[in-house]
């Protein structure tokens, strides 16, 4: 939502430098590490980002050949 993307994800001070770390698999969806880790990254004023992604195991091939693109710097599985 829109007020995820402001509130949690801090979408306004996201930049090209921004760290990204993420949590990706199939049942993502309950987790509230996206909302305690990015609460801590705010805290700490770090440019760094969390985000969780859903992913299905066929997905994984797409996702990978894409992630080495962008500044992510750590997965949780």
């Amino acid at each position: 939502s829109v007020d995820d993307l402001v509130n949690i994800y801090r979408y306004r001070t996201l930049n090209k430098q921004t760290h990204i770390y993420g949590l990706i698999g199939e049942q993502v969806e309950s987790s509230l590490g996206h909302e305690v880790h990015n609460r801590l990254i705010d805290n700490a004023q770090v440019n760094a980002v969390y985000i969780k992604m859903g992913l299905t195991a066929d997905e994984l091939p797409q996702f990978f050949n894409v992630v080495g693109r962008l500044p992510f710097r750590g997965l949780s599985v």
